[in-house]
């Protein structure tokens, strides 16, 4: 899960599988090598998102974008 504002200028929820990794023009990749994340929720102040299972051990730098960039 991760709180920022603005993030997006709507809301959507994940209604299919495998999970999409954009929702609302919001994506999360997260890592060094920047593994996009699936995503279950996106809003203007939040999004939900599955790490992937091939994410290394340890800390990472997770990072959003949106439509804008």
């Amino acid at each position: 899960m991760l709180f920022a504002a603005d993030i997006t200028t709507a809301t959507a929820s994940a209604n299919t599988l495998p999970l999409p990794t954009t929702l609302a023009g919001a994506q999360v990749f997260i890592g060094a090598n920047q593994i996009q994340c699936p995503m279950f929720y996106s809003s203007p102040s939040q999004l939900n998102f599955l790490v992937p299972a091939n994410t290394p051990n340890g800390l990472q730098t997770v990072r959003a974008t949106n439509a804008e960039g």
